[in-house]
């Protein structure tokens, strides 16, 4: 078990980041929940400590699929842009964070129309940083499936900027 002040630093690191990534699968209330048990567990968990983050998520993911199937409910999903949002820069003029802003929005309309399993590698890879081999222990896929997984979105993507930004070009 963990003292206090680990798990008082876990919650600091990992709640929020959690929360959002439970939300995508569940509603709010239930994604609390679901952290909250997550927690718990790592509370009563054993040698959970070089992979910690990856845990933390592979028990969540699991906990909220679990929900998920228990209530006979179709995946939950969030349609919103912030999912993907950082800090705007504080530097940045406010046409700047507008853009920045229209263009998080295009990106996530955009990751959303990818198959599930493209979205989420791609949701822990550039929104939690996570390595191919941590993604692969959350989502149990091989750590060469999460890279195809990974390419094939980033491709995907890439066409669909690619042929919008031709588009843009060809209206002026």
């Amino acid at each position: 078990m963990r003292n206090e002040h680990q798990m008082k630093q876990l919650l600091e690191t990992y709640e929020g980041r959690l929360l959002r990534y439970v939300h995508r699968f569940v509603p709010l209330e239930i994604a609390r929940d679901i952290v909250q048990e997550t927690f718990v567990r790592l509370w009563q968990s054993q040698d959970v400590d070089s992979y910690v983050g990856p845990w933390l998520f592979k028990v969540a993911r699991r906990l909220a699929f679990d929900h998920n199937k228990r209530e006979d409910t179709k995946m939950f999903q969030r349609n919103d842009p912030d999912v993907i949002s950082e800090v705007i820069d504080d530097s940045e003029t406010p046409e700047d964070s507008l853009s920045t802003h229209q263009q998080k929005i295009e990106i996530w309309k955009q990751i959303q129309s990818l198959p599930q399993a493209h979205k989420e590698v791609l949701l822990l890879k550039f929104q939690e940083d996570f390595s191919y081999k941590e993604i692969s222990a959350v989502t149990g896929h091989s750590v060469s499936y999460v890279g195809v997984l990974i390419h094939e979105g980033m491709m995907t993507l890439r066409k669909h900027m690619l042929s919008q930004s031709s588009k843009g070009a060809s209206h002026e």
